[in-house]
């Protein structure tokens, strides 16, 4: 049978090869030295007490947790009111720190702290079985679990439902493979797996908070400017990266090479020339286990991290039904030819097997494959939702280290 279809993880692995980008391994990575605690919401006994090895994961979750620089993103979400724009007539969350004080900012982020403490006694964790394989994590509403609320509870959280958080047992495995799982894999693909892991849980713990905020899963806009199709936890994912980041490859055990890709609309995508994926190097996730780098977002927010730098991206064109490898490396060229050929010519042996597809594979026809300069690279196909709302100085805001709350 020939091989139907040439999917992005045969590009990239052609592009990559002998991992000339350093997506995989990087001999310039340094060892993790995070010593926070583990925020109260992850104490849930399916998590680090039946995978011990989730704890670096679990340390990084905690800290998109922890400053006042980073729990700014959440003020509109517990705290902001439904407003519809005159022109577009799209509803939206107002930003109700947009022009307060310091002092003001700082109350509100407290607020939002209580509220994130408040919801180890609202949210369950559950590993679920790798039956849906693309799903990798979901929120629901569990109407017939009660919350164990206290009187000293965030008072926004009034509804008698609770909120389950389901994760692909697959990532668990992986941690608890003894021979060629986590233990057993470099310290680079162990932070990837980590790094995955953490954004994970937090992208829906946004969820979460929204549910229990507002009783039901409905999610408005956040922002005026944010993509039409709704997503919370892509809104967090733009604010902390400027992008969406996910696994290449989920069929494989661990996490293999990060891509990152604009949220945006399908539409818009669609517009302008099709979806861009971009390969992320290793270094750039190694750094988030670092603590200076959080002493650095702790002053800064999350724009104190900047992009990883693009060396390859990867475009689906609907125009062309085709993929198209764009990259500032020109030794690229000869494999992702050598590629094309070989899938060419094994579709020509039996052309019946040869069916279009998804926009994840397609029907052999041609690969494209542009050199640009690294500069032109650096730029996104398509507007970058605006991460930071205006007028807020993290600086003048952020006091002294709020790490100790996470230490009581």
């Amino acid at each position: 049978m020939c091989k139907e279809i040439l999917s992005i993880n045969d590009l990239v692995e052609a592009a990559n090869r002998d991992d000339r980008f350093q997506l995989l391994n990087s001999p310039s990575v340094l060892a993790g030295n995070l010593d926070n605690a583990i925020h109260p919401l992850f104490h849930d006994s399916n998590l680090l007490e039946k995978s011990p090895y989730l704890r670096q994961a679990l340390q990084l979750a905690s800290l998109f947790l922890a400053y006042d620089s980073v729990l700014e993103f959440f003020i509109p979400l517990t705290y902001g009111r439904y407003q519809t724009d005159t022109a577009t007539r799209k509803t939206y969350l107002t930003n109700p720190v947009a022009s307060k004080s310091a002092a003001e900012i700082k109350s509100y982020i407290a607020g939002v702290r209580k509220a994130l403490y408040c919801l180890e006694h609202c949210v369950t964790f559950r590993w679920m079985p790798d039956t849906a394989k693309r799903l990798w994590a979901r929120t629901v509403l569990c109407a017939d679990r009660r919350p164990a609320h206290t009187s000293d509870c965030f008072q926004g959280f009034k509804y008698k439902s609770s909120v389950l958080i389901e994760i692909n047992e697959k990532i668990r495995l992986f941690y608890e493979d003894e021979e060629t799982g986590y233990r057993a894999r470099s310290r680079c693909d162990q932070f990837r797996h980590d790094f995955q892991t953490a954004v994970t849980m937090v992208h829906e713990v946004v969820h979460a908070h929204g549910i229990m905020r507002r009783g039901c899963m409905l999610e408005p806009d956040i922002r005026l400017d944010h993509p039409e199709r709704t997503e919370w936890g892509y809104a967090w994912e733009n604010y902390m990266f400027g992008s969406v980041i996910n696994p290449q490859d989920r069929s494989r055990p661990g996490t293999h090479v990060l891509l990152r890709k604009t949220w945006s609309d399908d539409d818009q995508a669609r517009r302008c020339g099709g979806k861009e994926y971009s390969a992320v190097a290793v270094s750039w996730v190694a750094q988030w286990f670092r603590t200076e780098t959080w002493a650095r977002i702790e002053k800064q927010g999350p724009l104190a991290v900047p992009p990883s730098t693009i060396r390859v991206k990867f475009l689906f064109s609907p125009k062309h039904h085709s993929w198209v490898v764009i990259t500032d490396a020109p030794e690229t060229q000869s494999d992702i030819e050598q590629l094309h050929d070989e899938a060419t010519m094994a579709c020509a042996e039996d052309k019946s097997h040869c069916q279009p597809s998804s926009m994840r594979n397609f029907t052999i026809g041609q690969v494209l494959w542009t050199l640009v300069d690294s500069k032109f690279l650096q730029k996104s196909n398509v507007p970058i939702p605006t991460r930071i709302p205006p007028k807020l100085n993290f600086s003048a805001v952020t006091g002294p280290s709020t790490l100790q709350l996470l230490r009581r």
